[in-house]
């Protein structure tokens, strides 16, 4: 991701151009996205972000100041949910995302970890299956009525309410 595609997307999305220098909330917010968002996705330095934004008016861009109170104010926005704009910050974060193709990873990374999670689970039933066949091979070669009765009582088959109060009570 670069700086200019950054750019692009935010002047699309708020359909104006950033680099004015206007002190209008729209044009800030926008400019303010612009710089939180190249931070955010991008190692371009903060002077290189405020620089990229020349104008007529501001031939040298804007300084790495500018960028850094931008992207704290925007920062603070999001964390006290007071951000004006999430709809347009998240159209703009999508795209990118397809644009990238990131958004083939992440689903990539969230298959993982469902397939991983999937296999812990099965993992599990195994054990527990391998467990209750021992148990109940047990239970056939004539275990006692105590045996039984804590086997019943850890698969909760067959245990009366009396006996998981019982149990939760610690008797």
């Amino acid at each position: 991701m670069t700086i200019e595609t950054i750019r692009k997307l935010v002047e699309k999305e708020f359909s104006l151009d950033i680099s004015v220098v206007n002190r209008q909330t729209e044009y800030v917010r926008a400019r303010f996205l612009y710089y939180y968002l190249s931070k955010k996705y991008t190692n371009v330095t903060l002077e290189k972000i405020g620089a990229y934004l020349v104008s007529d008016k501001k031939p040298e861009g804007f300084n790495h100041a500018s960028v850094l109170h931008g992207v704290r104010s925007i920062v603070t926005d999001i964390e006290m949910k007071q951000f004006e704009y999430p709809k347009k910050y998240q159209n703009i974060v999508a795209q990118m995302m397809v644009d990238t193709g990131h958004i083939v990873s992440d689903m990539m990374e969230e298959n993982i970890q469902i397939r991983e999670i999937r296999n812990q689970f099965m993992k599990k039933i195994a054990y527990m299956t391998e467990k209750f066949e021992k148990d109940l091979a047990m239970i056939k070669i004539g275990a006692t009525d105590e045996v039984i009765k804590m086997l019943k009582a850890e698969f909760n088959v067959g245990v009366t309410m009396e006996e998981k109060q019982d149990k939760m009570n610690g008797l």
